[in-house]
């Protein structure tokens, strides 16, 4: 089951999207809600989510700081933005900070939010990967080390005999 947080400045929108999927359909679940961007970073650090679903334009702290701040504490998820404004720098900027999707808050319909919510799985599977390979590597690279150490120790205490 994938861990969500829903963060908007607006209630109503936060109802309105936590409602508009039968979120459990799509192996999702919503964990946390907030309401801007420093009740989102501790909401965040706490639950260590999957997938973040958060406002670009909200009052304190936009979603694009947000987001920053949570790299800068090395929080690895996939996000995705919302906004009520088609701006095409905000886009930009959020494909910048690597979110899967950019959605128009007019124009949200089921389909589009769980086409979504595919992307930020997708990216999810894809980091999942790419940690496991890493830390097969470093295993690899810890065994290979302890294999050299324990054969240079029986050639010393058990030197071959000619």
């Amino acid at each position: 089951m994938y861990r969500i947080i829903l963060i908007d400045d607006e209630p109503l929108i936060l109802a309105g999207i936590a409602s508009l999927i039968c979120w459990e359909d799509y192996d999702c679940s919503i964990v946390g809600k907030a309401t801007n961007g420093h009740a989102a970073i501790d909401l965040i650090l706490e639950t260590r989510p999957d997938i973040v679903i958060t406002d670009i334009r909200m009052p304190v702290m936009n979603g694009l700081e947000l987001i920053k701040a949570c790299k800068e504490k090395n929080c690895e998820f996939a996000f995705i933005f919302l906004t009520n404004l088609e701006d095409f720098q905000l886009a930009k900027q959020a494909v910048h900070l690597g979110a899967v999707d950019y959605l128009v808050k007019l124009d949200l319909k089921p389909q589009t939010l769980i086409q979504a919510l595919d992307r930020a799985k997708e990216h999810c599977s894809r980091m999942e990967s790419h940690h496991n390979k890493e830390l097969y590597t470093l295993l690899l690279k810890d065994n290979q080390k302890q294999l050299e150490r324990n054969y240079f120790s029986q050639l010393i205490l058990n030197p071959p005999r000619s």
